[in-house]
């Protein structure tokens, strides 16, 4: 079962939850498990991230992905330049929903081709980041089928 393995949590107090359609019917998407980070105000910020080390590439690349959330998410891209580790942001993700166990799906198609377009970058990897707002006490995000188009 490879469910939840492009992702993992980046910092120890994070965790990629893995939710079920026999546990949580409601919140997966086409009744096949899907990853989401809880957010809460003891832990307000949470990143989960690739672990891949994805080469260069020439030509499009884009990062497809199903979520839903209730925070902000930005996504980005993580990668190693000159000997230093580099998070760049790429979108910030609006939320879909006022209420993360009430999912509102959307597709999104982002554009990395710069990122990975660019030489002298090593390391890269796609990182989804969510963050509670002012006065948030609690936040999910979700996110499903992701996958990263490009030319091998």
């Amino acid at each position: 079962d490879a469910v939840g393995t492009i992702m993992d949590a980046v910092d120890s107090g994070d965790t990629l939850l893995i939710f079920r359609p026999e546990v949580d019917p409601d919140l997966v998407r086409d009744g096949t498990p899907v990853g989401g980070v809880e957010l809460t105000s003891s832990n307000p910020i949470a990143r989960v991230h690739t672990d891949l080390n994805l080469g260069a590439s020439a030509g499009p690349v884009f990062l497809e992905m199903d979520y839903s959330t209730d925070v902000e998410l930005t996504v980005g891209v993580e990668y190693r330049q000159e000997g230093f580790d580099i998070s760049e942001p790429v979108v910030k993700v609006v939320p879909t929903t006022s209420n993360g166990r009430t999912p509102a799906w959307n597709k999104i198609y982002i554009d990395l081709s710069t990122l990975f377009n660019t030489s002298g970058l090593s390391s890269r990897d796609i990182y989804i980041e969510g963050r509670l707002g002012p006065g948030g006490s609690s936040g999910l995000f979700l996110m499903d089928n992701l996958k990263l188009v490009r030319r091998q």
